[in-house]
C-alpha cells in the first residue's frame, strides 16, 4: 500500500512491535519507513533489520538508563521525553556519552487531553494517561529545555491511542498542542484501527494523512508547511494482527505534587488482550 502524497514534508513510521518477525521488519526498513521503538530490545531488532538509527525514535514511559545509553550510542535520531524525571536523566547520559559540544535531539510527549473512541486500555491521549506531559507541564518542560547544554528540543509528540476509527480526535489533539509554539518536528501518533469484525470500517490511510496535514496547516499555518516534519504512524492498519514476543519492565515515577505511578514498557497485543479481558 503506497504512502499517499502530501504537501507537507512527511515520514511514515513503523513499529517493530507490529512485526517481530525479522524478515517482516527488514521489509519495512527496505521500504524506507522511519521507526518508533519503545525498549532496548525493539531498538536492537530495528537496527538489525536495517532501519537507519538517525531515523529512529526512542519512545517509552519507563526507559531505563541502560536503554537511554544504548539509544545514544547507536545514534538514535530523536529521544521522546515522557516525564520531568527523564529530562535530567537523559541529560546526564548525553553529557557522558556524546562527543563534546553535541546535543541530543529530543521531542516532548504531550498528553493533549483528547480521548479516542477505543478500549480504555489502549487510549493514551486523555488527561489521566500514564504517558507524557500535560499541556501545562509541557510548557514548563519547554522552558527548562531552552538553551540546555546536552539536549536540543526540536518538536512535540502525541499519541491518542490505538484501534481508532474516527479522525476528529486527531484534529482536536493538533489544536491542543498548537498553543505550545512552533517547532520543526511534530510526531503525531494514534493508530488507525484494523477491521476485526464485519461492522468495523476504519478510515483509509489517505483520509488519515489528509486530515493530519489539513489540521497542521489550519492550526500552524500553511506558510510553515516546508518546515514541518509530520511523522505519523498509521498503526495496526498497516500490519494487521500478527503474533509477537514480549519484553518489558516496570518502575516507579515521581509525578510531583505527592503523586506516584508505576509504569512498564508496553507489551505486545498477544499479551495485552488476555490481560485486559478481550
Amino acid at each position: 500500500m503506497p504512502w499517499p502524497p502530501v504537501t507537507a514534508t512527511s515520514t511514515c513510521c513503523s513499529h517493530p512491535r507490529r512485526s517481530r518477525a525479522p524478515r517482516c521488519t527488514a521489509a519495512l526498513a527496505q521500504e524506507g519507513l522511519a521507526c518508533d521503538v519503545a525498549s532496548g530490545g525493539e531498538l536492537a531488532l530495528a537496527l538489525s533489520a536495517g532501519f537507519d538509527a538517525a531515523r529512529t525514535y526512542m519512545h517509552g514511559n519507563a526507559k531505563s538508563p541502560v536503554e537511554l545509553r544504548e539509544a545514544l550510542e547507536a545514534g538514535v535520531g530523536h529521544v521522546v521525553l515522557d516525564s520531568v524525571d527523564e529530562i535530567e536523566r537523559l541529560a546526564a547520559i548525553a553529557h557522558a556519552t556524546l562527543p563534546s559540544g553535541r546535543r541530543q535531539d529530543v521531542l516532548i510527549r504531550v498528553t493533549p487531553g483528547v480521548a479516542g473512541d477505543t478500549h480504555a486500555a489502549i487510549s493514551t491521549g486523555q488527561a489521566d494517561s500514564k504517558f507524557g506531559f500535560s499541556v501545562e507541564q509541557a510548557r514548563e518542560a519547554i522552558v527548562a529545555l531552552r538553551g540546555h547544554r546536552s539536549l536540543e528540543l526540536v518538536g512535540l509528540h502525541f499519541h491518542i491511542g490505538s484501534q481508532l476509527f474516527e479522525l476528529e480526535p486527531f484534529r482536536a489533539a493538533v489544536r491542543a498542542i498548537a498553543e505550545l509554539g512552533d517547532f520543526p518536528v511534530y510526531n503525531l501518533g494514534g493508530g488507525l484501527g484494523a477491521a476485526y469484525t464485519p461492522d468495523q470500517h476504519p478510515p483509509s490511510i489517505e483520509r488519515y494523512v489528509e486530515t493530519i496535514v489539513a489540521a497542521l496547516h489550519s492550526e500552524l499555518g500553511e506558510d510553515k508547511r516546508l518546515l514541518l516534519e509530520a511523522r505519523a504512524g498509521p498503526g495496526r492498519q498497516l500490519h494487521g494482527d500478527a503474533v509477537h514476543g514480549a519484553d518489558g519492565q516496570a518502575q516507579r515515577l515521581d509525578l510531583g505534587r505527592g503523586r506516584r505511578r508505576h509504569v512498564g514498557q508496553p507489551a505486545p497485543d498477544v499479551v495485552r488482550r488476555p490481560l485486559r479481558g478481550r
